[in-house]
C-alpha cells in the first residue's frame, strides 16, 4: 500500500500543480534517467532474434518509450499496441504509468487505476495481458 500511496500523492501533485507535458519533456532532455549498463544491447539483441520484448517499468510511460528511442530501438506504449502490431516482434513494448493529459497539454492523473510499482509489476503484466 505504501507504494500506491506514493504514485498516488506523486500524481495528485502533478495535477494540482498544473504541470505540462511540455515541462515534463524540458526536464527529461536533461537526460535525467539512463539504460542499465548492458540494458541496450540485450534490447538490440532480442529485437534482432524476433523475440517478443516488453518492458515492464514503474516509472513513467513516455519517459521509458523517448529513452527507449533515443538508444536507436523502436519502442511503443503496450496500452497503444494494437493486437495485430503485438505479434510484430521488431519493437520494444513498454508497460508503464501513463500520465493524462488535457487539450492544453496539462497533467489530470494517470493511468492504469492501480500504479505500476516496484512491488507488483508483475502483476501489471498479467492482469493487462
Amino acid at each position: 500500500r505504501p507504494f500506491r500511496c506514493w504514485w498516488d500523492d506523486v500524481h495528485a501533485l502533478l495535477a494540482a500543480h498544473g504541470v505540462t507535458l511540455a515541462q515534463l519533456s524540458e526536464a527529461e532532455a536533461r537526460k535525467p534517467c539512463y539504460l542499465r549498463d548492458g540494458a541496450r544491447e540485450v534490447l538490440k539483441a532480442l529485437v534482432a532474434l524476433k523475440v517478443p520484448t516488453t518492458v515492464v517499468s514503474a516509472g513513467l510511460e513516455h519517459v521509458i518509450v523517448g529513452l527507449l528511442q533515443s538508444e536507436g530501438l523502436e519502442a511503443v506504449s503496450f496500452l497503444d499496441d494494437d493486437l495485430a502490431d503485438a505479434k510484430r516482434p521488431t519493437r520494444v513494448r513498454v508497460l508503464a504509468n501513463r500520465l493524462v493529459i488535457d487539450g492544453d497539454g496539462t497533467v489530470t492523473g494517470a493511468l492504469p487505476d492501480e500504479p505500476i510499482h516496484a512491488k507488483n509489476k508483475k502483476d501489471a503484466y498479467f492482469h493487462l495481458k
